[in-house]
């Protein structure tokens, strides 16, 4: 054995049996940045998106003087949480829905005072749920059509690609199997940027008419000024929506973040609210490590500045107390 591989005998192991990641069967890969919807909302705001008035409400006292500082004509309440379903889901406390829309300005004080500080349960949720510490209080839009767009960081096209499809408000994934001609993809060229002939392109692909075009495209060029500025892995809005007053708003954002951006984009990242994180996630993150998390056994991959790599395998179903000899030791 030479002296690289008595230094690192898991790693040529792995390369001698030929082990990908690939081939393992990964339940879900953590260690990534996910904003609360609030949070994506000013940070789309921060660039000069298109997004509807809204406050962000910690405590319900905030809430008593809304007439006064958010007066609108209808208000959407929702509960801010990662993950999804919420609109359909209920709280430990019995109060039914995480998102509720009333014209009733004296409504949204019960309805905020029965979410914060109980848990939500969705289908996305843990049993018990996830408690619900930040309240989002938007104004309702009227929307008359609702379109996708996203961009993301593709290897494939070695760079960004914009996806879109007139079709949105819905699972994207279903419209990709069921109407493939309604999506399309335009690469971005790095140097170049969204150029306003690529922007106006989407923009008709996403069937916008007359006023609303030249508004769309306005839009999809701030979405990648904003995708750029952040170290953004993926922009998406669904729906980005035409409204009754010719408007192009983006309603519902997500945004992934690269985290080895994490020393440029400190204060987006001081947003990373662990409290609904795994954690080992967590405690992986504190010491530079990627937590992954497979079907039948927990696996720490580790890709360190010192090049090395360390694989701990702990098979969940097994509760004997029998040792696992490592198969890469030879002695």
């Amino acid at each position: 054995m030479c002296e690289e591989e008595q230094k690192f005998p898991l790693v040529h192991f792995l390369m001698s049996q030929k082990t990908s990641v690939r081939n393992i069967e990964i339940d879900e890969i953590v260690r990534r940045l996910n904003l609360l919807e609030c949070h994506s909302k000013v940070l789309l705001q921060n660039y000069g998106v298109n997004v509807q008035k809204f406050v962000i409400i910690e405590d319900p006292l905030e809430a008593k003087d809304l007439r006064e500082k958010f007066n609108v004509d209808e208000y959407v309440v929702k509960a801010q949480i990662l993950a999804g379903g919420r609109g359909l889901g209920h709280f430990s406390n019995g109060f039914k829905g995480g998102v509720h829309i009333t014209k009733d300005v004296t409504k949204v004080l019960p309805i905020v005072e029965k979410m914060v500080g109980s848990k939500l349960i969705t289908k996305q949720t843990p049993k018990d749920g996830i408690e619900v510490r930040k309240v989002m209080i938007a104004e309702s839009v009227d929307i008359v059509r609702e379109t996708y767009f996203s961009i993301v960081m593709d290897r494939g096209w070695n760079g960004p690609v914009i996806i879109a499809s007139p079709a949105g408000g819905t699972d994207i994934e279903k419209v990709a199997e069921e109407t493939p001609q309604l999506i399309k993809a335009f690469p971005i060229d790095i140097f170049e940027g969204v150029t306003s002939d690529l922007a106006t392109d989407v923009a008709l692909f996403l069937q916008f008419e007359g006023d609303a075009r030249e508004k769309a495209a306005t839009e999809v060029k701030r979405l990648y000024d904003l995708f750029i500025n952040v170290d953004a892995t993926q922009v998406e809005i669904n729906p980005l929506a035409e409204t009754g007053d010719g408007q192009v708003v983006s309603v519902d954002a997500k945004i992934n973040f690269d985290d080895n951006a994490q020393f440029r984009q400190r204060a987006i990242f001081q947003l990373d609210d662990k409290s609904e994180t795994d954690p080992q996630e967590v405690r992986a993150a504190e010491n530079n490590l990627n937590y992954i998390r497979c079907v039948d056994c927990s696996i720490l991959l580790t890709i360190h500045f010192s090049v090395k790599i360390m694989l701990f395998i702990r098979k969940k179903a097994r509760k004997s107390d029998t040792i696992w000899r490592e198969p890469w030791k030879t002695s």
